[in-house]
C-alpha cells in the first residue's frame, strides 16, 4: 500500500462529510487525478498530490465512470466531464423512458459496455459511445429482475455478480443465461455451465 499523502478538505459546508460512493484514479494523458463522488451527486476531482482541482455539480447523480475516458453513467442518463474547465455535459439515455436507473457497473472487457438495474426492477445492458465532446448512451436490452437493493454489483470477464442479502445472481453475459445460488455461511460455490465449456466460480 502507498501512503500517497493527506488529501485536501473540500469545504466546511453542508455536503462536507457526504458519504463518497465513488472514489476511483483516472489517468488523463500523462496525469493521474482522482475522482470522487458523493450522495449528493457532487463530483470532486482531486490531483495526486491530494490537492483540489475542481468540483463540479451534475444535474443527475454519477453512478459509474467509464475508466480513462471521463464519460459516466447517471441515475437518468449520461455524462462527460471536461478537466480543461471543470464542464459537464448531460444527456438523457436512449430506451431508458424516464426510469431512473439504481446502479452501474462496466464490462469487465468491453469498456462502451454496461450493466444497470432501474428502480422499476429491470436489468439493462447500456452502450456508451463517443468521447467528452460527442457522446450517446443507448439501452441495448431490457429484463424484468425482481430483487431487493443489491449489496454487490460486479462484472467479471464473461459474467455479471449480483449480491443481495440472501442470493447471489449469476448473469452469463454472453449467453443471457441467468443462475441463482444462496448464500450460506460467508461461502457461495456455483458451477456455471456453457456451451463451449464449464467454470466454477467461488466466493469468499
Amino acid at each position: 500500500m502507498e501512503n500517497v499523502g493527506t488529501f485536501a478538505s473540500p469545504g466546511s459546508g453542508e455536503d462536507g462529510g457526504s458519504e463518497i460512493t465513488i472514489l476511483e484514479v483516472h489517468h488523463v494523458g500523462r496525469m493521474r487525478y482522482i475522482l470522487s463522488s458523493d450522495v449528493s451527486g457532487k463530483v470532486r476531482v482531486f490531483r495526486e498530490n491530494g490537492t483540489v482541482y475542481g468540483s463540479v455539480v451534475p444535474t443527475s447523480r454519477p453512478l459509474a465512470f467509464l475508466k480513462q475516458r471521463l464519460l459516466f453513467l447517471t441515475e437518468s442518463g449520461a455524462g462527460s466531464l471536461d478537466l480543461r474547465n471543470m464542464r459537464v455535459r448531460e444527456s438523457e439515455c436512449e430506451g431508458l423512458n424516464h426510469s431512473l436507473a439504481k446502479n452501474y457497473v462496466f464490462d469487465a472487457t468491453e469498456r462502451s459496455k454496461a450493466y444497470g438495474i432501474t428502480s422499476e426492477g429491470d436489468l439493462i445492458h447500456v452502450l456508451l459511445l463517443g468521447d467528452i465532446v460527442n457522446f450517446k448512451c443507448r439501452v441495448r436490452s431490457k429484463r424484468k429482475f425482481d430483487m431487493e437493493e443489491p449489496l454487490v454489483f460486479q462484472a467479471i470477464k464473461g459474467f455479471l455478480l449480483i449480491v443481495n442479502q440472501e442470493k447471489v445472481f449469476v448473469y452469463n453475459v454472453s449467453s443471457s443465461i441467468m443462475l441463482v445460488g444462496l448464500v450460506a455461511l460467508g461461502c457461495f460455490s456455483l458451477l456455471v455451465s456453457t456451451r463451449s465449456n464449464r467454470r466454477s466460480l467461488i466466493i469468499r
